[in-house]
């Protein structure tokens, strides 16, 4: 509703990012990654950011552009629950975040790439829920990193394409596509998360 409402969606089409950030030179690659940032901790899509970066800067530097956004827009939400967390009392929170904990210290690491790979939930929930639920901050972030490569590369090939109207980055993004969901289904059977 407040992408909608405030008419944010906008800032991503085409012409916005041509004449905020294609125009802006070197400076528009700071200004892409805190784009970035501000868009996906605000649970915008990293999706759509990844496809704006590839757009904006090709297939190579949009991945690495959008997965900086990305990822400090993840910190944000992560450190943010990790400071307020006991600021925010809930009665099922504890519980809930026992049944998580359980999961995540098993193999953090692991568990953060299956969520990350898997082309459901929402961003910023699942940093804002490892924030709140004290999953080790290391392994939490690494893993975004990791899971979320595939699917930045996916949309930031997608978004190159619009310069190329290349069917080959179709079929590419399509196998990455596939690929990210077949991997973090068979982590998520690895390690039997309830999905």
């Amino acid at each position: 509703w407040l992408y909608n409402h405030l008419d944010l969606v906008r800032v991503l089409d085409q012409d916005w990012l041509d004449a905020h950030i294609r125009s802006q030179g070197a400076w528009g690659y700071p200004l892409f990654i805190l784009l970035a940032a501000g868009v996906t901790s605000a649970a915008g899509p990293r999706q759509l950011v990844s496809f704006a970066g590839g757009y904006v800067y090709g297939a190579g530097v949009g991945l690495l552009l959008s997965l900086a956004g990305a990822l400090i827009g993840c910190s944000i939400n992560f450190f943010a629950a990790r400071r307020f967390a006991g600021k925010l009392p809930h009665p099922g929170l504890d519980a809930h975040c026992k049944r998580i904990g359980a999961v995540a210290r098993r193999s953090p690491l692991l568990m953060t790439i299956a969520v990350r790979l898997l082309p459901v939930g929402n961003n910023t929930l699942t940093s804002l829920t490892a924030g709140l639920c004290d999953i080790p901050a290391v392994p939490f972030l690494l893993g975004s990193a990791i899971g979320y490569l595939p699917m930045t590369a996916v949309f930031a090939t997608l978004g190159s394409g619009l310069h190329m109207d290349s069917g080959l980055n179709v079929a590419l993004s399509i196998g990455l596509f596939a690929a990210c969901l077949t991997l973090g289904l068979y982590l998520v059977m690895k390690l039997k998360l309830k999905v």
